[in-house]
């Protein structure tokens, strides 16, 4: 294995990284992450000694994902319960009482 294909590898998996972590600070603020479709690189083949570091970032991507997918069905639930909730007529009848003036 090259030095330039493991540099190449370690490039990509810190980029993957930074991702999982600015989701996570995302999903921290209670809003939902826009996920990037990953594109595999052409680097060649994974050296074997980032594979155990690729196995973890992949656990991370599976764990956001599904943090994601929870955030966008309880967005979901709000959103129906907000439609079921009856709207109320406007009132043209004072909504304060001045009792100073």
């Amino acid at each position: 294995m090259s030095a330039n294909n493991l540099d190449a590898w370690k490039v990509e998996l810190s980029k993957i990284q930074a991702d999982v972590e600015a989701s996570r600070e995302v999903l921290a603020r209670g809003e939902i992450p826009i996920a990037q479709q990953w594109v595999p690189p052409r680097l060649g083949r994974l050296p074997r000694e980032l594979r155990p570091v690729a196995e973890q970032l992949r656990a991370e991507v599976e764990n956001i994902n599904e943090m994601i997918q929870a955030a966008m069905e309880k967005n979901q639930a709000e959103r129906d319960r907000l439609h079921a909730t009856p709207r109320q007529k406007q009132s043209s009848k004072p909504i304060y009482l001045d009792v100073q003036g």
